[in-house]
């Protein structure tokens, strides 16, 4: 799997349990787990993590890493959902700065914004950012942008070409299913700064 500058990601936690083996890529040995990342806010963000097996003697105590966002689809329920990890390329051990979750993609709009306002008024506009691999493949990840960014973003027309930088985060909501009420996590890049580089005439 071949990445390059227009899809980084480097994060700083702790494993919250020791990665578990998921699948082959090649002849490498693929294993998944979570890494506990700190916001300013105290809030903790748990988030999927993919890596080799000649890293997991790393994923002591905090770890810095270093990677790409990847997505997929996957079939539940009868529907297909967006599912998003972070394919580590780098891994480093006994980083201090817990709270480390930058982002950095370069992609293009994919689907029309969805502008709307929270109960306190505050503006919101979530965005469908595609970003391209080598080999003709591409990564689909939500983007979630507000206030005056949010303004900017919110009539921009399909195949705007857009740099966002941000965090990595989660959010747990309720989804309502046969059996009752279940609650998921999402993942999505909460933007701190979006630039637009290219508008389609």
């Amino acid at each position: 799997m071949d990445f390059g500058q227009n899809n980084v990601i480097e994060l700083a936690g702790v494993f919250v349990q020791k990665p578990q083996y998921c699948y082959m890529a090649g002849d490498l040995r693929m294993y998944m787990g979570y890494v506990a990342v700190v916001r300013l806010s105290g809030t903790i963000d748990e988030l999927p993590v993919i890596l080799p097996e000649s890293m997991l003697g790393s994923c002591d105590g905090t770890v810095r890493l270093r990677g790409q966002i990847c997505s997929r689809n996957v079939f539940e329920e009868g529907k297909s959902r967006l599912k998003l990890t972070v394919r580590v390329r780098e891994i480093e051990e006994g980083f201090q700065h817990e709270g480390l979750n930058e982002v950095n993609l370069t992609g293009y709009l994919c689907k029309p914004p969805i502008y709307r306002k929270t109960p306190l008024n505050r503006e919101i506009t979530d965005l469908l950012l595609a970003v391209n691999r080598n080999g003709a493949k591409s990564d689909y990840i939500p983007c979630v942008t507000w206030g005056k960014t949010a303004w900017m973003c919110r009539e921009l027309p399909v195949g705007s070409v857009l740099q966002m930088k941000g965090r990595f985060q989660s959010r747990k909501y309720q989804k309502e299913t046969p059996d009752g009420i279940v609650q998921r996590t999402a993942y999505e890049l909460s933007v701190s700064r979006a630039t637009i580089q290219k508008i389609p005439t």
